[in-house]
């Protein structure tokens, strides 16, 4: 358990010097890793359905434009595929 509570610190640590686009990536995966355990033949972890666009950027603190556009870069660097209804993110993510 301590371990588990040391481990959650040091990766909010990194989160805090993040830019945005990797700051909402990290948290995306974070969910997805959280909240659905099921990895496709492709390497994605699919974002359960009931996270819309809008509370993931309410919980990331940035206006929904700003995540649709930071979605769309990290789809440009095939880091996560995403459309309407579905947000999948690469399992090994790449953060840098």
């Amino acid at each position: 358990m301590l371990q588990s509570i040391q481990r959650r610190l040091e990766q909010k640590q990194i989160h805090a010097t993040l830019d945005t686009k990797n700051k909402i990536a990290a948290f995306i995966h974070t969910l997805a890793v959280r909240y659905n355990t099921k990895v496709d033949n492709q390497g994605m972890l699919e974002l359960p359905h009931y996270f819309s666009r809008r509370m993931i950027a309410n919980y990331a603190g940035v206006s929904l434009g700003t995540l649709t556009t930071h979605l769309q870069q990290l789809a440009v660097e095939d880091r996560v595929v995403f459309n309407k209804h579905v947000i999948l993110i690469s399992e090994n993510n790449g953060v840098l």
